[in-house]
């Protein structure tokens, strides 16, 4: 089950959002599975040191997907030790995109202009058929919202995504807010 981090506002103007790190209970859970994995690597070290010299096209598929989920398994704890997500919003622009470890990377910029609209959707999976079977309203599908920004001519970008909607309205009250023609 995965958790989305909130982005919130880092500056009392409110016009710079930064994604949260996560929680202390994420990089215990993360801790505990790479003491697991190296428990298991230390284990199963000499079987597979023995499985590499006499391996078959089989054992070989073994050892790669074994490989990649360590390696994903890697790549995301980087992913939320290093990767922070921003939104910057000042003057006539707007910029989203990463920091790595504390430096820009990856960003966009779009001007006022550029800007179609900046709408919040609920996108809901699947027919929420719960309530025929329960009362219980934690059963209810709700879905997922996002935060889009429209573009004249790129087409759409998802600034944010939450399960809860009170989560996106700071984000969404001041991008309409710096958006708007009478912001100036």
């Amino acid at each position: 089950m995965g958790f989305y981090l909130d982005l919130n506002p880092k500056t009392p103007e409110g016009n710079w959002f930064v994604e949260n790190r996560p929680p202390a209970v994420y990089w215990a859970l993360y801790a505990i599975a790479v003491f697991a994995l190296l428990c298991m690597g230390l284990a199963a070290h000499q079987v597979l040191g023995g499985l590499v010299l006499e391996a078959s096209w089989f054992d070989w598929g073994l050892i790669i997907g074994v490989a990649l989920v360590v390696v994903i398994f890697l790549v995301v704890g980087f992913k939320m030790i290093a990767l922070r997500k921003f939104i910057d919003f000042k003057g006539q622009e707007l910029r989203l995109g990463y920091y790595i470890f504390g430096y820009s990377a990856f960003s966009k910029s779009f001007t006022r202009d550029r800007i179609a609209d900046i709408v919040l959707v609920n996108q809901k999976p699947a027919p929420n058929l719960a309530p025929q079977f329960h009362d219980d309203p934690q059963y209810f599908i709700r879905g997922h919202w996002r935060l889009i920004l429209e573009t004249q001519k790129h087409g759409k970008y998802v600034l944010d995504k939450h399960v809860e909607r009170e989560a996106l309205l700071p984000l969404f009250t001041a991008l309409k807010a710096w958006w708007s023609p009478s912001a100036d």
